[in-house]
């Protein structure tokens, strides 16, 4: 099966799973209230069966069936005045926790989808880019201009690697001005990258021409391109 095509098909497993996700957690909200209304009223209907609650009036007499409900209610927690300060504070804490876990795991699980499908959408463009390279024959490289990280012809060729199988080395030429922003406060920022696109960067000041810097990255296609779309948002671009 052609790249795309399963690009394709995988995203849409993921959106089916997201889907399937939804309606699992939507389901087992709705077996959990109806279980807990349930309970509520098992335990009104049980307490309604005995006649020992101190009333003269015959426990056959609609009235006092009537009466007995009420104070069951109340007994149960239908009345709110029945408990102390303490307890309605207890109790109100407890539903906050819960409604609090509750919705940080739908959070949880939609960030999760939400996730899964951008790293599609990232493969199907990554994808589409390589196939139009491909296309058009050029010799792509890595170009700073007005801003921003360019992958188009006119850079510095890439190096490829001295071992085989080795990653080829990305070399672009930035203004010494901005490699601050690249780098981040103690290094936090040129980290971060590196970290999250699996690829090595690296600054060589004073390299580049006169008041110019040399970026250096390694690593395969897609974690040189995650990168790069990185660097132009640390560098303050923010377009890819």
């Amino acid at each position: 099966m052609p790249k795309k095509e399963r690009v394709k098909t995988e995203r849409k497993l993921v959106e089916k799973k997201a889907t399937k996700a939804a309606k699992t957690a939507a389901r087992k909200r709705a077996e959990a209230d109806a279980a807990a209304a349930a309970k509520r009223s098992s335990a009104i209907d049980a307490s309604t069966l005995g006649d020992d609650d101190g009333s003269d009036i015959d426990s056959d007499d609609e009235e006092a069936i009537l009466a007995r409900r009420q104070r069951a209610k109340v007994a149960v927690g239908g009345g709110a005045y029945t408990l102390t300060p303490e307890q309605r504070a207890a109790a109100e804490k407890a539903e906050s926790q819960r409604i609090a876990a509750d919705q940080a795991r739908r959070d949880a699980e939609e960030a999760e989808a939400r996730a899964a499908l951008e790293e599609k959408d990232a493969e199907e463009r990554f994808a589409a880019m390589r196939l139009k390279e491909a296309t058009s024959g050029e010799v792509m490289t890595w170009v700073y201009d007005k801003g921003q990280i360019f992958r188009k012809p006119g850079g510095i060729p890439f190096k490829p690697g001295k071992n085989p199988g080795d990653h080829p080395m990305i070399m672009v030429a930035i203004p010494q001005m901005i490699v601050g922003r690249v780098i981040g406060k103690g290094g936090t920022t040129i980290r971060s990258i590196e970290e999250r696109s699996g690829a090595k960067v690296k600054m060589e000041e004073g390299k580049g021409g006169p008041g110019m810097a040399t970026l250096v990255v390694v690593g395969d296609d897609r974690a040189a391109e995650s990168a790069r779309m990185m660097l132009n948002n640390a560098i303050g671009g923010g377009k890819r």
